[in-house]
């Protein structure tokens, strides 16, 4: 592990983003458990979930895998002030009742599958897009970080 105080002064924003990573992940103790993060934290979990998500599969998988967690991603995207993110992920949230995304998986699942076969089709083009948006994501993280780095300090580090 880094040490915090050379973690901030990385210059490339990727040795950051890891850095920070690794600084994070020993704090959660169970799986997709992170309300004892503090919000910056939250923000980068939230991200990391959404990416991980996105290189392993498709729209409608991270729905189902991971969709409990729509609307936290959607706001760490704000954060981050990735706004092109946030209005693709708002366009593929639209299909659900309400534009909510239930946190019950099973009853995430009984929506999607009733979903006609243009909702996927929908979710296709909206995830092409997020890797095709040319948005700066890890910069944003990165800036984002720098910009609340007292809130990423380990706290034995106080």
């Amino acid at each position: 592990m880094h040490n915090p105080d050379s973690v901030f002064s990385l210059e490339d924003n990727q040795a950051l983003i890891l850095a920070v990573g690794e600084i994070i992940t020993p704090k959660i103790k169970q799986r997709d458990q992170f309300e004892h993060l503090n919000p910056a934290e939250q923000t980068f979990i939230y991200l990391d979930v959404f990416e991980a998500a996105l290189h392993t599969g498709s729209l409608e998988s991270f729905f189902v895998n991971s969709g409990q967690f729509t609307h936290e991603i959607i706001e760490a995207y704000s954060n981050i002030k990735a706004y092109k993110t946030v209005r693709l992920l708002e366009q593929a949230v639209s299909v659900f009742p309400d534009k909510k995304v239930p946190k019950n998986k099973a009853e995430r699942l009984s929506i999607i599958k009733a979903f006609h076969a243009s909702t996927r089709k929908h979710w296709e083009n909206l995830f092409t897009q997020l890797f095709e948006s040319g948005e700066p994501v890890a910069d944003l993280l990165a800036t984002y970080i720098r910009e609340n780095q007292e809130q990423f300090i380990p706290s034995s580090n106080l």
